[in-house]
């Protein structure tokens, strides 16, 4: 089921379904040498098993690794231990880093969402939306509960929320502009 928004695009799809229906399958592309999917990976990899000095990561050049591990050890995300043949870098971190892996954006600026009346983790949410979802004094919408934006730690990257039930909620309002860049066909309505 689809539920369009008033959003050109999503009026487009209302008005001629066929072209998702029809449409094959688009293939996701990612680009290993994407300096922030590199890093991820290198989190998720050191948290199963430290990297030991000629540990390759794909084929990846091995100063890229070098540099990737330099960069973790400065922001404490693995402790690199001295051995007769290198370094050995250490998952140091206390956070599981598969869970902060997003499947629908590359960066890893999101902030987390902390409800204050339990001091509990509800969830994160990216950069971009954040402005327009996460501003202070908006109602967010959690698991069908309503919490009100108490206060946003950007240096930090959390929001802070508190439960209420309000009689009202908010929306963002956002400006966007379309433009028609390329015309592959037209059709008359009438």
């Amino acid at each position: 089921m689809l539920i369009p928004s008033s959003l050109p695009l999503d009026q487009y799809f209302a008005t001629t379904p066929e072209t998702i229906i029809s449409a094959p399958v688009e293939h996701a592309r990612i680009d290993p040498d994407n300096v922030e999917i590199m890093i991820q990976h290198m989190k998720c990899a050191a948290f199963e098993l430290p990297f030991e000095p000629g540990d390759k990561l794909g084929d990846l050049p091995d100063e890229a690794v070098a540099d990737g591990l330099e960069f973790l050890t400065h922001h404490r995300v693995v402790h690199p231990v001295e051995g007769p043949e290198g370094k050995t870098y250490h998952w140091s971190s206390d956070a599981y880093p598969a869970a902060d892996v997003s499947l629908r954006s590359v960066g890893w600026d999101n902030f987390v969402i902390i409800d204050l009346d339990n001091d509990q983790t509800l969830a994160e949410m990216d950069w971009r939306s954040t402005h327009t979802m996460l501003h202070e004094q908006a109602i967010y919408q959690h698991d069908g509960a309503q919490f009100q934006v108490e206060r946003l730690d950007f240096e930090n990257r959390k929001a802070f929320v508190r439960s209420v039930k309000p009689d009202y909620y908010t929306t963002a309002e956002t400006h966007t502009r379309v433009a028609v860049i390329e015309e592959d066909e037209t059709t008359s309505l009438q």
